[in-house]
């Protein structure tokens, strides 16, 4: 299935499909980021690939990771572990990206945008969401702006997220593009008992 469609000659680069997170899976990645606070949280998205959407049901944390306050990387022999369980699971279930932290640290508030180094890392049609938290509660429960971010008050912290993904790889010598992936989120669908 396509996650990205292209509209016929307005433009050669794909439109960008929206990613649907399911609140629980968002709560996860916020769980992660503060658990590690003043570090740099960092794991993968699992889910569904529709033809208009990416539906992101599953978030996983490196519980391994090697953690900085300016970056994180999992571990190779842990993220061939999970890259293994991942292809294993149900049906249509497929890895979808990752995520990971921008903290505050002292005044510098973290901000929801890829660095240069998260855009090197990218992986053409994968989502990277990229959650900035900081001190200090703005907002209460969940909530979705026209910009395509969504924003989260949970104890004191303030959490904003923010998508991003590469549609085309840049031609030799550009320098790459991401695109911001609208973001939404929706209850997980309700399992019938004995399903």
């Amino acid at each position: 299935m396509a996650a990205f469609a292209t509209i016929g000659s307005m433009s050669d680069e794909p439109v960008v499909s929206p990613a649907v997170f399911w609140k629980t899976c968002l709560q996860a990645v916020a769980l992660a980021a503060i658990e590690v606070y003043r570090r740099e949280c960092l794991g993968l998205l699992v889910g569904y690939r529709h033809d208009d959407c990416f539906e992101v049901t599953l978030a996983t944390s490196y519980q391994s990771a090697v953690r900085r306050f300016r970056g994180s990387s999992a571990r190779p022999r842990a993220h061939k572990r999970l890259m293994e369980a991942i292809s294993e699971l149900p049906t249509g279930l497929e890895l979808l990206g990752d995520f990971h932290s921008h903290p505050q640290y002292g005044d510098r508030q973290g901000v929801p945008q890829p660095s240069d180094r998260d855009i090197e890392d990218m992986v053409p049609g994968l989502v990277h969401l990229v959650v900035a938290i900081n001190d200090g509660v703005k907002t209460r429960g969940l909530q979705a702006h026209s910009n395509g971010t969504l924003s989260a008050g949970i104890g004191r912290y303030e959490l904003l997220f923010g998508a991003w993904t590469l549609t085309q790889e840049a031609p030799p010598g550009e320098p790459r593009r991401p695109r911001n992936v609208p973001l939404s989120f929706s209850l997980p669908a309700r399992v019938e008992s004995g399903s």
